[in-house]
């Protein structure tokens, strides 16, 4: 499940995509950039989180998520 909220961003800011633990709720990756252009930008960090085995096992609890 996701959720997106968008507003005019500062030149400063960064947006924040998080990933969650569907069993414990434990945070499993983080990325924060300045994003500019959500068609280039968001594929390569979807490539980062399900690209990389550490990001998706929770170290909480040891649960695997499957890319859907």
């Amino acid at each position: 499940m996701g959720l997106v909220i968008e507003r005019r961003r500062l030149p400063a800011e960064q947006d924040t995509f998080l990933w969650v633990c569907d069993g414990c709720g434990s945070e499993l990756y983080r990325e924060s950039f300045h994003l500019t252009d959500i068609v280039q930008q968001l594929p390569p960090v979807f490539e980062h989180y399900w690209g990389n085995p550490a990001h998706t096992t929770c170290r909480k609890c040891g649960r695997k998520h499957a890319k859907p």
